[in-house]
């Protein structure tokens, strides 16, 4: 009889345990696709003769990019010193979106080789829960037959630097896509 009661409060206790871990546990997720990206910056032997630049000719590093999202689209940007990648967090056009680079799991950090994490908070306009959602992908350049070869990057004239893009001649053919997984706050 004893060991009826404590089956029965245990079986009756389980659903009720259940069900509130469960509703914490559940995690939302969404793909991004990113189909245009510029990396445009002073390269090796894209100066002059020596690989040199004159004061007057040298530029910042400028990156953009379009991260397609289920119900919008949002240009994200930025720009920063020769060989100075940022590591904080970067705005986009968008208050509730921002990227980060870091450096791919070999170590390089450079203007060719970059981990793009992108993150995107959605606050419920009824209950007030933000949401944030953060997708990330390994990106480098020239090497088509490695898969994380998004970047196909070019020198041009003397003096123009390096140009980077999407889906060249030197670059994997296949869709760049951030694959997100949701946080509740």
């Amino acid at each position: 009889m004893h060991t009826s009661t404590i089956l029965s409060a245990v079986i009756l206790a389980v659903p009720a345990l259940s069900a509130p871990l469960s509703k914490f546990n559940t995690r939302a997720t969404e793909s991004w696709s990113i189909n245009t990206m510029n990396v445009h910056f002073m390269g090796r032997d894209t100066g002059i003769p020596g690989n040199g630049w004159p004061d007057w000719a040298k530029f910042d590093t400028t990156l953009d990019f379009k991260v397609d999202f289920p119900f919008s689209q949002v240009s994200c940007s930025a720009s920063w010193p020769e060989k100075n990648l940022p590591t904080s967090e970067i705005p986009c056009e968008s208050e509730n979106t921002m990227f980060q680079l870091s450096p791919v799991p070999s170590g390089d950090f450079h203007e060719a080789a970059f981990t793009l994490s992108v993150r995107r908070t959605d606050v419920d306009g009824a209950s007030g829960v933000r949401t944030t959602y953060t997708g990330g992908q390994v990106i480098t350049a020239n090497q088509p037959t490695v898969d994380t070869s998004y970047l196909s990057c070019l020198g041009g004239r003397p003096l123009d630097g390096i140009r980077c893009s999407l889906n060249g001649p030197m670059s994997v053919r296949k869709p760049l896509v951030l694959d997100a997984v949701s946080r509740a706050e």
